[in-house]
């Protein structure tokens, strides 16, 4: 789509999940480093036990407005707006990449619009604030491939504010790729959070991928005592 497509605020209150014990001790310690300015975070867990959730939890203690969470796919870019929406998050939610929201019956029920214009994105993120004619909260989800949209709202005829987190999901992807168009995030300041399935131990850990993410804040295999 050429224009942004941004329905109100969706008015639904789910009963929010509880996060295991484990996960309690990452978040908190992913919120305790990521509070000091420009840091990034490194949150290792296995596939579908609770980084999209543990994303949630980690901007609402850091109580971030501006919120870009980043995607491999469209499947889980529409999967992540879901996640969120079932946690409790009623604020503007924006789809940045080719997807039509208004096309997908779930993202249209839950009020998730969508964009590929960098433009109708740098307008609506200028947006937000604490004033009344300004939007409360927003948050971007966007796929890899279509990262160069964020960094050309930098480029546009409006006052774009720094996202106050950033959620790099299947963070593996862009360690050590610096010519991707969407390496572009390992050179911006933070605070980034980057989820991975990535081990930290044995010949298939990431060495770059760990470089590059900061400090490892939480590993499931670890904290559950499975290593």
């Amino acid at each position: 789509m050429s224009t942004a497509v941004l329905p109100s605020s969706w008015s639904g209150r789910p009963v929010r999940a509880v996060l295991f014990p484990d996960q309690v001790r990452g978040v908190a310690r992913a919120v305790r480093h990521l509070r000091r300015p420009g840091t990034r975070a490194l949150y290792v867990s296995a596939t579908g036990i609770g980084k999209a959730l543990a994303s949630v939890r980690i901007a609402d203690a850091l109580q971030a407005r501006l919120v870009l969470f980043v995607v491999p796919t469209l499947d889980l870019a529409a999967q992540t707006a879901l996640a969120w929406r079932a946690d409790g998050h009623t604020e503007h939610m924006l789809i940045v990449s080719s997807m039509d929201a208004s096309g997908h019956d779930a993202l249209a029920a839950r009020r998730v619009g969508s964009t590929s214009d960098y433009r109708a994105l740098a307008g609506l993120m200028a947006l937000v604030g604490e004033g009344e004619d300004q939007t409360p909260a927003l948050t971007v989800i966007c796929t890899y491939d279509s990262l160069d949209k964020i960094e050309a709202t930098r480029h546009s005829r409006f006052d774009v504010p720094p996202f106050d987190l950033a959620v790099m999901d299947e963070a593996h992807r862009i360690a050590g790729r610096a010519d991707k168009k969407w390496a572009v995030v390992n050179d911006a300041t933070g605070p980034w959070s980057y989820h991975s399935v990535t081990p930290h131990t044995g010949p298939s850990f990431c060495s770059v991928c760990a470089s590059v993410c900061g400090t490892m804040v939480h590993d499931t295999a670890t904290d559950r005592g499975t290593l």
